[in-house]
């Protein structure tokens, strides 16, 4: 089958303008949500699928990187569109990611989740690379604060279990 460029819009006003294959999406797209938001990169029957970029309806990044299935899976770079100043550290206290005291993250990701080796800017400057599993710091990692100080210690659910 051969693919066909095209522009469809939608019931819900969301517009694609992009290749298609039979009555599916396929190939290099754009998807143009009913919220504004939009989505640039590569489709697969249908789903987003392959690299692509998930833009806010002001035209900053969400989310650049791999998707599988309509969702971020492998690698990827995740950029916060509401975060809130950072106060203090995590090394007192536990890391929350609904907090919105967090920047950007790179790394792994699996079914929308952060999980796997990523890295973490905080909205204070400090760094976090380590393990994260379902969003959450879980394993070894590295804590680099703002003025120069690393700690490596081992986070449980968020929370700093012990420095090595």
């Amino acid at each position: 089958m051969h693919s066909r460029h095209t522009s469809e819009v939608y019931e819900d006003n969301s517009r694609y303008l992009g290749e298609m294959q039979g009555d599916l999406r396929h190939g290099q797209g754009k998807l143009t949500f009913q919220d504004g938001r939009y989505y640039e990169g590569t489709w697969k029957l249908g789903r987003m699928e392959g690299y692509g970029v998930l833009y806010s309806r002001n035209g900053s990044v969400i989310y650049e990187g791999e998707w599988r299935n309509n969702r971020y899976e492998g690698d990827g770079i995740i950029h916060n569109q509401n975060w809130v100043d950072l106060l203090d550290n995590y090394l007192q206290r536990e890391f929350s990611k609904d907090e919105g005291t967090w920047i950007r993250y790179e790394g792994e990701f699996n079914n929308d989740k952060w999980n796997g080796f990523g890295k973490l800017v905080l909205s204070n400057g400090d760094v976090i690379q380590g393990i994260f599993k379902l969003d959450k710091l879980h394993g070894k990692a590295s804590y680099n604060t703002n003025d120069g100080q690393v700690l490596a210690g081992e986070w449980l659910n968020n929370a700093l279990a012990r420095v090595f």
